[in-house]
């Protein structure tokens, strides 16, 4: 019991500090947000009726980006009393990746919540932002398919994946933060993952902290933006949440995973497979509706409200909470998913991540399948 509790002391902490942190900062963002005019006005694509504050993002992403950093600063003292090893120069570089990827994200979100520069100005930050990873080194070494031999990538090859998925996370998250509280509970959902994967079989404790940050940053914020949004969370959250988590991936990919007991120590295997199954509802939502609009000849930059979920919202009658439980049932589902998939490590569970690949797909098919029936008013 007293090793337990000294795993997740750390990581309890810091979901404390984050959520505190991100309440008391979303609402001094509300306050200044009015003062100063910074509010999302409605327009014929809006689901609100009245101006509203629109950097809410920035209690959340600091909630989460000030215990992480530190955490990461005191790390040699606190685990040393942990009595695991301290985080060495390497893994304070692939952090120092994670937020700085993160910071960088809020930036371009936040001047364009500030002064709407052109689409493509906001796509150049973007790729600038998504190659800040492969520079400190975090990218895709090697991809493992069930039943099929590790392919290791060449660094030019890996890094240019791991930039397209960063590129792909900060759209998802960035396009599917339309109706109050989804992009809140984006952030638990995917801090709740990173916690059990941080505290599974003693594995990194950095890892549950960083955890624990984005959920307690997440619950912080998520009063203030539902059931009806006092503030937005904005571009400069949406944009900082999507690098994060596109990084947090290349995190755990490149991550060794310590335990003070090698012999029982595993690595983990499929992270990066792991981290699109986890994602799978905003990463099929996105690129279903870029496809349709492609196909369709219609202009990717242009604001619309055709996402999966907005289709829902309008099939209910804009009703918030009934699509943001809709969403998040299929959220939670690949979240238990993503997480059994980096759980197993023998050399027979090639077709249990067969099944969860699968299922990821077939979650992905009754979200699109419910949006239909909605639609059809069958629901």
């Amino acid at each position: 019991m007293g090793n337990i509790l000294l795993l997740i002391a750390p990581a309890l902490i810091a979901g404390l500090f984050a959520w505190a942190l991100s309440n008391q900062l979303t609402g001094l963002s509300i306050r200044v947000a009015n003062r100063h005019g910074i509010l999302a006005r409605p327009d014929h694509r809006s689901s609100h009726v009245s101006p509203t504050p629109r950097v809410g993002g920035i209690g959340l992403v600091w909630g989460m980006i000030v215990p992480i950093a530190v955490y990461t600063v005191f790390s040699e003292r606190i685990q040393g009393w942990q009595r695991y090893t301290e985080i060495d120069e390497q893994n304070m570089v692939a952090i120092a990746g994670l937020l700085g990827a993160t910071i960088l994200g809020f930036v371009i979100g936040l001047v364009d919540d500030l002064i709407a520069p052109p689409a493509a100005m906001k796509l150049v930050g973007q790729a600038f932002v998504a190659a800040v990873p492969a520079l400190t080194g975090l990218v895709v070494r090697q991809v493992q398919i069930p039943y099929c031999p590790i392919i290791d990538l060449p660094f030019a090859a890996g890094a240019l994946l791991s930039w397209a998925w960063m590129m792909t996370m900060m759209n998802a998250v960035n396009f599917m933060d339309g109706i109050n509280g989804l992009a809140g509970r984006f952030a638990e959902v995917a801090g709740i993952a990173l916690v059990i994967i941080g505290l599974n079989r003693s594995w990194c404790p950095e890892i549950a902290v960083i955890g624990a940050a984005v959920w307690g940053a997440g619950a912080g914020f998520l009063p203030w933006n539902r059931p009806d949004a006092r503030t937005f969370m904005g571009d400069c959250g949406s944009q900082a949440l999507g690098a994060f988590a596109g990084a947090v991936v290349l995190l755990l990919v490149n991550n060794d995973l310590r335990a003070t007991d090698t012999s029982t120590q595993r690595e983990i295997l499929d992270p990066f497979l792991a981290g699109i199954v986890l994602f799978s509802p905003f990463i099929f939502d996105t690129l279903f509706t870029l496809g349709r609009r492609i196909l369709a000849r219609r202009n990717i930059f242009e604001p619309h409200r055709e996402h999966l979920y907005q289709r829902y919202l309008a099939a209910v009658g804009e009703d918030h909470e009934r699509t943001l439980a809709f969403v998040s049932n299929w959220l939670y589902a690949a979240c238990i998913m993503g997480v059994v998939y980096v759980r197993l490590t023998s050399w027979y569970d090639g077709m249990w991540r067969t099944i969860l690949i699968a299922g990821a797909g077939i979650v992905c098919f009754l979200y699109w399948s419910g949006v239909r029936k909605a639609e059809a008013g069958r629901t």
